[in-house]
């Protein structure tokens, strides 16, 4: 009886989860690219097995703090100076 819960309880877990293709698909991104995040420990995920699962709340929290440092990246980038600007349409 125990060992019956356990498993319906481990089921249930899995099915809450993402797989690492449905996790790239919410990202916009490569299975591939969502496998590197994984390994580079920048994604949170979970090993059962071979497979790797994602929580889904935690990949939302990981978007929205992507999000935030390339907004954070953009608004800290110097603005080009006359001089700069001067150069590159001469380029053209």
């Amino acid at each position: 009886m125990i060992k019956n819960i356990e498993r319906q309880t481990y089921d249930d877990a899995l099915t809450d989860l993402l797989t690492v293709q449905e996790a790239a698909t919410r990202l916009r991104l490569s299975a591939r690219f969502v496998y590197r995040l994984c390994s580079n420990g920048e994604l949170p995920h979970f090993r059962f097995g071979s497979s790797i699962r994602i929580d889904p709340i935690e990949l939302e929290q990981y978007k929205q703090e992507s999000v935030a440092a390339v907004r954070k990246r953009r608004e800290e980038r110097p603005i080009a100076s006359k001089n700069r600007l001067s150069i590159l349409k001469k380029r053209k």
